[in-house]
């Protein structure tokens, strides 16, 4: 087994945080500094991730959820952008694609198209609902030639 990735690693840090701060009773009283400290650094260091946990975002502060907030509307808005640049043919096309719709372009499976948002070879994020949105730019680029779907 290889280790994951600095940002995987971060990730991971977080949905254990989650699941910590969902079955612990804290019966009222409030987190320790320090992990106060160690949430935020980790969830500035992986907003789309700490945005989607709500336990999480409470156990922050309210300038740092606000922070984490921002952050992961930045890098949805960096993933509209990049599928904005295409070209001319794909214009009129969506900029973001759900997985089912890259899916069907590709040509894989839906589980492949995961796999390939979570390694990062495709441009894509995941929404508040916890959907990968994926750059149709990206698909565009790496569908299959002489496909039209």
């Amino acid at each position: 087994m290889r280790e994951p990735s600095p940002e995987r690693q971060r990730q991971l840090t977080l949905m254990l945080f989650e699941v910590a701060l969902s079955t612990s009773a804290r019966n009222g009283r409030a987190l320790p500094d320090d992990v106060v400290w160690l949430l935020t650094r980790l969830a500035l260091n992986a907003p789309g991730t700490a945005a989607r946990l709500p336990h999480v975002m409470a156990g922050l502060t309210p300038e740092v959820r606000t922070a984490v907030t921002r952050l992961a509307s930045q890098r949805m808005a960096q993933v509209a952008s990049h599928a904005q640049r295409s070209d001319s043919r794909t214009v009129a096309a969506p900029t973001v694609l759900s997985v089912g719709q890259a899916a069907a372009a590709l040509r894989i499976s839906s589980h492949g198209v995961r796999a390939a948002c979570r390694r990062g070879s495709l441009h894509a994020v995941k929404d508040a609902t916890g959907e990968w949105r994926i750059s149709a730019a990206d698909v565009e680029a790496r569908r299959p030639h002489g496909t039209d779907t």
